[in-house]
């Protein structure tokens, strides 16, 4: 390199600058993407853990369902019913009762 002329040491003296400036640039963005990545993916791992949750707990609600006889008119047996339930105490079950309400 020293047989280059001095203008010609200085480009490229510069141009590498700014090569190693951009790949600075891009190892930032790119451990900003992988960072985004990891979250994603970890989100589409806790909804599909939540999935398979709920379709097992309406699964169970089918089952209780299908094998229970109907308290129609009264409210004392259905509720006893349904403490005697496992599932009454899942959460999606107040969601479901209080929509199926409304």
């Amino acid at each position: 390199m020293r047989s280059l002329p001095r203008s010609k040491l200085d480009q490229l003296r510069t141009k590498l600058k700014d090569l190693n400036h951009k790949w600075l640039e891009l190892n930032t963005i790119l451990e900003k993407r992988v960072t985004q990545v990891h979250k994603a993916v970890n989100q589409n791992r806790q909804y599909s853990e939540e999935m398979k949750s709920l379709i097992n707990w309406m699964d169970e609600c089918c089952d209780f369902v299908k094998n229970q006889i109907p308290a129609v008119g009264d409210p004392e047996t259905l509720e006893a019913q349904l403490d005697q339930s496992e599932v009454s105490n899942h959460p999606y079950l107040f969601y479901l009762l209080d929509h199926a309400i409304h």
